[in-house]
């Protein structure tokens, strides 16, 4: 079967080009889905699309293939897929027009006949700080904070209010802190502004991935709270020593977590001794996450900035990197 693709392949350079999609039979869990729209995940392609690599491996192989937040149509499903031909679903599927993918290994659920394809992939990124709330301490009624209201800040926010958390957003953009405020966090700050940094929060959330970002958590968290990474540190900052973290870590007995959230695993393992304290799953987290998209919990309409032809995905990517105040919520739209 002919499909396109959308594929970085140089520093700064994405291309949508065609592929051959394997057509040997298809695995006990896999699934063949057509694709109808893909999420643009900011932070983490506006990294690749630089070329910049995870941290702690060396470089990116190019060309490399984006994208990890699909919905789309099932058209084939081995017997074990769990999932059959018709239903719409959410994955961690990649920027194409037809994806391959084994159930067993990435998460693959149902997508609610009532929320539509737009709304429901966002799950991908409530998934990320749903992480932190499973191995974090902090329970309804605490006091927390986000640092950085991009897409995964502004979301992290809105869990914490939705688990009964008074939330208070911090971000120097004053686009996203109004945006915040429309998707219903009640309390928005500017650190730069007297005051309005206060080591009052029983959790911080710092989702800009910076040093400069986690010193301001830091500052916001109370004495023994917590902070969880949940941006990915993609750029060294040489102008924050680490002895003012390590300090504000060490004479405030904070705690610090990995915000990750492949530090779940992929599936439940119901019923088995050995997993009686598993925090959860990632599988759980996306269920999750779709059911509160449709109740109207979680709102995501307004995070929508820009949709996209996959054709258009040079401008899209730029837009990440170069635009960051004006686009938030990118989609790329594929054509039935």
């Amino acid at each position: 079967m002919q499909a396109k693709e959308i594929a970085i392949t140089a520093p700064r350079r994405a291309e949508l080009r065609q592929f051959e999609l394997d057509d040997r039979a298809l695995g006990p869990g896999e699934v063949v889905i057509r694709t109808r729209v893909t999420l643009l995940s900011g932070g983490t392609e506006g990294a690749f699309f630089q070329a910049i690599p995870l941290p702690g491996r060396e470089r990116l192989e190019l060309p490399f293939l984006p994208g990890y937040a699909n919905v789309g149509e099932v058209i084939a499903a081995g017997p074990a897929a769990h999932v059959q031909t018709g239903d719409t679903i959410y994955t961690m599927g990649r920027h194409a027009s037809v994806v391959r993918m084994n159930t067993a290994t990435r998460p693959c659920v149902r997508v609610p006949d009532d929320l539509p394809a737009e709304e429901a992939v966002f799950a991908r990124l409530i998934t990320v700080p749903l992480t932190t709330l499973r191995v974090s301490r902090a329970r309804g009624g605490d006091r927390t904070a986000v640092v950085g209201l991009g897409l995964v800040g502004n979301l992290g926010a809105q869990v914490m209010r939705e688990a009964g958390m008074d939330v208070t957003g911090v971000d120097l953009i004053p686009e996203r802190r109004a945006l915040a405020l429309r998707c219903g966090i009640e309390r928005v700050v500017d650190p730069r502004e007297p005051d309005a940094v206060r080591d009052e929060h029983r959790l911080v959330l710092e989702a800009t991935g910076s040093a400069k970002g986690t010193v301001t958590a830091l500052a916001l968290t109370q004495l023994g709270g917590e902070v969880s990474l949940v941006g990915t540190p993609w750029v060294a900052d040489p102008s924050v020593p680490a002895s003012v973290i390590l300090e504000a870590i060490h004479i405030r007995y904070v705690t610090v977590l990995s915000g990750w959230e492949w530090q779940l695993p992929i599936v439940d393992v119901r019923g088995e001794r050995s997993a009686i304290h598993q925090p959860g799953s990632i599988a759980h987290s996306s269920e999750y996450a779709l059911d509160l998209l449709r109740r109207g919990r979680i709102h995501v309409r307004e995070l929508v900035t820009h949709r996209y032809k996959p054709e258009d995905c040079q401008a899209a990517y730029e837009g990440a990197v170069d635009r960051k105040a004006e686009q938030l919520g990118a989609l790329f739209l594929w054509p039935e």
